[in-house]
């Protein structure tokens, strides 16, 4: 009986400071772009799911927010952003870890990385119900 209790104590709190952190499972993925063309992407859901996939097309000088979301407190979102102008070609992925009590780190990267620059990365908070953000841009 003492290990149900604990069990459903245990589910309870989690479930609470999930609610309570609603936006530090979260992870925006930030894409300007700074190059003379326009860009095609296409994002493809690891872990979580996307809540928006913002602009297919990312002309010159727009920027483009990527929102996504990880499992309750199972997984942090994770996901794969396909760039494509003509026959170039690059990828970005971004992982952020679940967050419990605390937001979780990301990682991300960009892959060929010849015309995608990384920024930076802002660990979102569980205190401040703040989602976490990678920034990147596309240059010529």
């Amino acid at each position: 009986m003492l290990k149900k209790i604990a069990l459903i104590t245990a589910a309870t709190v989690l479930c609470t400071a999930n609610a309570y952190a609603l936006r530090c499972n979260d992870m925006d993925i930030v894409i300007k772009n700074n190059s003379s063309d326009p860009w095609n992407v296409v994002v493809q859901n690891k872990h979580g799911y996307v809540k928006a996939k913002g602009n297919p097309v990312l002309a010159k000088g727009e920027t483009s927010t990527i929102e996504t979301k990880g499992y309750f407190w199972f997984y942090g979102p994770d996901a794969v952003v396909t760039l494509k102008n003509g026959d170039r070609t690059e990828t970005v992925r971004a992982q952020q870890n679940r967050c419990v009590f605390e937001a979780g780190n990301i990682n991300s990267y960009s892959d060929p990385a010849k015309f995608v620059r990384h920024q930076k990365d802002e660990v979102g908070s569980f205190a401040d119900s703040r989602q976490g953000k990678t920034y990147y841009t596309i240059e010529d």
